[in-house]
């Protein structure tokens, strides 16, 4: 009989994975903004007339933030489960099993759900609302959790 040698887990509190999250998009945030100003996206929100962003513009940005975040967190992500956030906050991303998730499992199944859905025309703000506040449930995960499998707990 095979027995299971993975640690039990606490769910991480709400203030950790939202302080967490915080903390990651600054970081984000703080890579993008050169790159939006040297790209002329400041440009473009000053003129008197602004156009609205394209659909392809938006995806574009979102997947310019997912290779950002995948660039500053894959090492940490593949090693312990945590991005930058989650370390300062003591968390980290496991499966539901309590094995932990990898690089590529939590930057594309997870995040990108969690990025791009929102850009999808009339519905995705809706879902991504709604997947947000998933995390108010008796399991304590948003909907890119549940796409990705898995959980944030206590590390």
């Amino acid at each position: 009989m095979q027995q299971d040698h993975t640690p039990p887990y606490v769910l991480a509190s709400l203030w950790a994975r939202f302080a967490g999250n915080f903390i990651d998009s600054l970081i984000i945030g703080i890579v993008l903004i050169p790159i939006v100003y040297f790209a002329g996206g400041f440009d473009m929100m000053m003129e008197s007339q602004p156009a609205e962003p394209s659909l392809a513009q938006n995806v574009g940005a979102a997947i310019a933030g997912l290779a950002v975040y995948a660039l500053v967190n894959w090492k940490s992500l593949e090693k312990d489960g945590q991005t930058v956030g989650k370390r300062i906050m003591g968390t980290k991303i496991v499966f539901l099993d309590g094995t932990q998730a990898g690089a590529a499992d939590v930057v594309l199944k997870r995040y990108a759900v969690y990025l791009l859905l929102p850009h999808v025309p009339y519905v995705g703000g809706v879902i991504s609302l709604i997947g947000l506040l998933l995390i108010f449930g008796g399991q304590q995960r948003c909907l890119h959790d549940r796409v990705a499998g898995t959980k944030v707990v206590c590390s």
